[in-house]
């Protein structure tokens, strides 16, 4: 609820942005302190811009994409 207010964004936004963050930084032992500016991005062309054989008929959304997530202390 604190993101959601904080950024102005909806609920769902903000839960699915705080789970990447978390997805991200599991497995990690790097600490940062003070103001921390976070992005992230689905890097991957879109479906209908593949090539018959390559495309992916799994689903909607985020699939075949690889998440990359900016972390910045300031």
């Amino acid at each position: 609820m604190q993101l959601h207010r904080d950024l102005d964004i909806t609920q769902k936004s903000a839960w699915y942005l705080l789970h990447k963050i978390r997805f991200a930084l599991s497995g990690s032992s790097f600490s940062m302190s003070g103001t921390v500016e976070v992005d992230e991005i689905d890097i991957r062309g879109l479906e209908r811009n593949k090539h018959e054989s390559g495309k992916l008929t799994a689903g909607r959304g985020n699939v075949g994409k690889t998440a990359v997530v900016g972390i910045k202390e300031r």
